[in-house]
């Protein structure tokens, strides 16, 4: 099964800690292999991701695309 992966870094970038699986919903994950992967990531409010991402297939005869999006509550560790 496929996931989506969010990671964060404290330091500008330098380094990437804390990765967040965010599994594929079932019958999303169903579609593969797949063709397509794009995805974007916005603070919608103080703490709050929006993920908004697609997972296609259209090298077949029956051409799939899903849309998703998930809310990623975030807090920061000591």
């Amino acid at each position: 099964m496929q996931n989506y992966y969010v990671v964060f870094s404290r330091d500008r970038g330098e380094t990437w800690t804390d990765l967040t699986v965010m599994p594929l919903e079932t019958y999303a994950a169903m579609i593969y292999p797949s063709d397509t992967w794009y995805s974007s990531l916005r603070e919608i409010a103080p703490g709050v991701l929006l993920v908004v991402y697609d997972y296609g297939a259209f090298e077949r005869d029956w051409p799939v695309r899903y849309l998703g999006a998930r809310e990623v509550h975030v807090t920061a560790a000591p």
